[in-house]
Parts: structure tokens; C-alpha cells; sequence
């Protein structure tokens, strides 16, 4: 999935109910997706339209594995937006804080996990996630954000 607001969105949902996402380059081939998604033993595949082919490719070759489309339809995917106006707004009673496990490749296209956060960490979320650093800089301009950081409730 590339960047936009809808993945961050995901990625935060994911950090405040205590579970590990794992970002996948959208540059990758249908393999690389499958090693990474089973590696990961991920459970939910996210994708837009504009890398719609090879998450489908992907997504045949993955049991077990609820795959979602965001921003249009892809063949086989559920309708992220549908499912998501479903879900309640109410938060959830044991918020706890997960985190990304990244995954970086070689040159020799090898995949390797660096999982950044020790495994069985579940603190609880007793404040908003803070967006900070470099990272907050590009959402504030692109998005057109106050210049402090940006608090995810």
C-alpha cells in the first residue's frame, strides 16, 4: 500500500490494539509479498488499486490471510472502506501499544526481519501516540498540519 493517510490510519489502529504491522515495499514482486506476509505470520493484507496486480498474485498465494482494498476495488479483496464503516468508534477497553516489525533487503533480494520492539511487550496506551521528528516535518507540510506535533488519539 503506499503512503497516504488511510495507511497511517491502519498502522495506528494496529499500535493502539497491540498488534506488530509490517510494512511491505510496494516495489516488491508477488514472492517477496508472500515471504514476507507468511515470515510475519500476518493475518490481514492491505492494498490499493495502484499495486492492485501484485497484491492479487500475492493474495493466491496466501491462506488464511483476509486481504483488503483500500481507495477501489481489487479482485478478491474486501472493501476496506466498507468493512471499516462496520466497526464501532468507540475505543477499545485494553488498548495496549504494538509496533512495526520491519523487514529490509539485501542485495541479494533476501528478506530479513528487524523487528523493532521485543516480542510480548504489551504496555498499556495510557497517552496518544506523538508523531515526531522527520517524520512528522513531511506530514505536517503534505498534509498542511500545524507546525507541532501531531497527536493520533
Amino acid at each position: 500500500m503506499e503512503n497516504n493517510l488511510r495507511f497511517l490510519a491502519i498502522c495506528w489502529a494496529a499500535q493502539r490494539a497491540g498488534l506488530y504491522f509490517t510494512c511491505i515495499s510496494s516495489r516488491l514482486t508477488a514472492g517477496e509479498v508472500e515471504y514476507i506476509v507468511k515470515d510475519s505470520a500476518a493475518k490481514v493484507l492491505f492494498s490499493t488499486p495502484g499495486i492492485g496486480k501484485v497484491a492479487s498474485e500475492a493474495a493466491k498465494l496466501l491462506s488464511g490471510v483476509k486481504c483488503f482494498s483500500v481507495g477501489g476495488a481489487i479482485e478478491g479483496f474486501t472493501l476496506y472502506e466498507d468493512a471499516a464503516a462496520k466497526m464501532s468508534v468507540t475505543r477499545i477497553a485494553d488498548e495496549s501499544a504494538g509496533s512495526d516489525m520491519l523487514y529490509s533487503f539485501g542485495y541479494d533480494r533476501t528478506a530479513q526481519r528487524r523487528a523493532s520492539a521485543a516480542a510480548g511487550s504489551a504496555h498499556r496506551c495510557a497517552e496518544p501516540a506523538a508523531v515526531s521528528g522527520a517524520g512528522s516535518v513531511r506530514l505536517q507540510r503534505r498534509y498542511d498540519l500545524p507546525p507541532h506535533p501531531c497527536v493520533i488519539a
